[in-house]
């Protein structure tokens, strides 16, 4: 009977190291899941913000830096020399009120040339920014 004993208590303790072990691959494995998740979601806003970007750089050249028209053609708030586009966590046109991105387009210049810095913001984090330049017209 002393002998059977023994057995069960192996059996036992061999089993309650192998649910650590699982417990423990499980933890790594979610820390894992949730940090990829982490980085999708900023890929995915990066990706967004540079394809929003450059469609304002694309109108800004187009117009030949004219603001008003690439706020009336983005949808954005023009503001003296600059265009604010806002947009929601989906990256979907939204109200200033609703939005978790905002896109700003500054142009500068007078001349032949006017420049544009155009920059993505997550909250108050720049995420992308770029320059654009177009022939004044």
């Amino acid at each position: 009977m002393a002998k059977r004993s023994t057995h069960s208590r192996a059996f036992f303790l061999e089993l309650v190291a192998n649910l650590l072990m699982f417990s423990l691959c499980a933890a790594v494995c979610l820390q894992i899941f949730a940090k990829a998740s982490v980085e999708s979601a900023r890929s995915r806003d990066l990706s967004q913000a540079s394809l929003r970007a450059q469609t304002v750089a694309e109108m800004f050249k187009a117009e030949g830096g004219n603001v008003a028209r690439v706020a009336a053609l983005s949808g954005g708030d023009a503001r003296g020399n600059e265009v604010l586009i806002y947009y929601d966590g989906e990256w979907a046109p939204a109200p200033e009120s609703k939005a978790a991105f905002v896109l700003s387009c500054e142009a500068r210049g007078d001349g032949a040339l006017r420049t544009a810095r155009i920059v993505a913001y997550d909250g108050m984090e720049e995420i992308i920014a770029i320059t654009a330049v177009a022939r004044a017209g």
